[in-house]
């Protein structure tokens, strides 16, 4: 069997009590570190993110920009193709019919 003690004498618990406080400690300390840290320089972290932001900004702009040219430039060349097959579809009812004859008004 494994003994109890590790030969430093204390039981288990007592060492897992003082480990948790060791990282308590030490938690505490990287926390306190931290809010220094970032209350010295949080004007430029917030500097920072904001020229980020707007390159981002400008990035999207740009390319929704070329999108929408795009997306215009694929429908005129739709409109135009639909009057194409519009005027081939007059035209060879034309050929095929011969010479339309004229409706009559109606007299309702």
């Amino acid at each position: 069997m494994i003994p109890l003690n590790s030969g430093s004498g204390l039981r288990p618990k007592s060492a897992l009590r003082k480990f948790k406080q060791k990282m308590i400690k030490k938690n505490y300390m990287l926390g306190l570190a931290s809010g220094v840290v970032l209350a010295a320089s949080w004007k430029f972290l917030v500097k920072e993110g904001v020229k980020v932001g707007v390159k981002v900004g400008r990035g999207i702009k740009k390319v929704s920009a070329e999108t929408l040219e795009d997306i215009e430039d694929a429908s005129a060349e739709a409109m135009q193709d639909l009057e194409e097959e519009e005027n081939a579809a007059r035209e060879s009812e034309r050929q095929g019919t011969g010479r339309r004859r004229k409706r009559q008004a109606s007299t309702v």
